[in-house]
């Protein structure tokens, strides 16, 4: 008995001393962040401003957008191979669904950097721009068609996206992030006067509202139970994500009709 009292004795020694280090530690960590911060993000700043292509990322909003978009596309191009393998594997009309969605994703980003391409040589830039936010907000409705297909066999077959163990955990915090940067980009956008930019970052808040989808049925999937009635969630998060990117792209066509109405007149 007096082993064990001695033996929890030292142990909270230990304890004590561990927490004094680990303050002693946080505090000269803090110390460094303040002191050489300023000295290290100046280094960081003088190796971008020889980057050229870095130097171009940070200072142009616009390049650093179709930079992105260019990047992402790649991605869904990756995506969209992989939903059509399993639709072809396995002769499901689910993944088939979603492998649309994601092929006239691809177009419709594809799309949008060219036209922005195109437009930089073009004389008559702002009317063209203008064009292609225009046909962006279009084809927007075309990829409806093809949510709305998958939405539809998620809802009648209880279909969903799944994601092995944990991992729905790291898709969870990369769709919160997603969602997040895709509706502050919006906003920014919308000081920039480029409507390519514009549409852009308009198809990214369309393609975050499918993300809320995929996390909720993921989220559904693997941590719901019985007494929750999952299709009807899925139903209602659905035609609100439908509706929504209707939205995005009927907004998009009155506005680039406005817009050319007043080069025009």
């Amino acid at each position: 008995m007096l082993f064990a009292d001695q033996t929890i004795w030292w142990i909270e020694i230990l304890a004590y001393v561990f927490y004094a280090l680990s303050a002693i530690s946080l505090a000269y960590s803090v110390y460094t962040i303040v002191i050489y911060a300023p000295v290290a993000g100046k280094k960081v700043r003088e190796f971008i401003q020889r980057v050229p292509l870095a130097d171009k990322l940070v200072k142009n909003y616009g390049f650093r957008t179709l930079f992105m978009a260019t990047a992402t596309t790649l991605f869904s191009i990756f995506v969209a191979v992989v939903h059509a393998w399993l639709g072809i594997t396995q002769k499901s009309i689910w993944y088939g669904a979603l492998a649309a969605y994601y092929i006239l994703l691809v177009l419709l980003k594809a799309s949008v950097i060219l036209s922005q391409k195109r437009n930089d040589v073009c004389h008559e830039k702002a009317q063209k721009q203008s064009k292609s936010y225009r046909n962006c907000g279009v084809f927007l409705l075309v990829i409806n068609v093809a949510l709305s297909s998958a939405i539809a066999q998620m809802i009648f077959d209880n279909q969903a996206f799944v994601y092995p163990g944990w991992t729905v955990i790291a898709f969870a915090l990369y769709a919160f992030v997603k969602i997040a940067v895709a509706i502050f980009n919006v906003f920014k956008a919308k000081g920039f006067c480029n409507p390519v930019v514009q549409a852009i970052r308009n198809v990214n808040l369309a393609d975050a509202f499918v993300s809320i989808l995929a996390l909720q049925t993921a989220l559904l999937w693997s941590f719901g139970d019985e007494s929750i009635n999952v299709s009807l969630f899925n139903t209602i998060t659905g035609c609100a994500v439908s509706v929504g990117i209707v939205a995005i792209g009927v907004v998009m066509i009155i506005r680039s009709k406005k817009i050319l109405e007043k080069h025009n007149g």
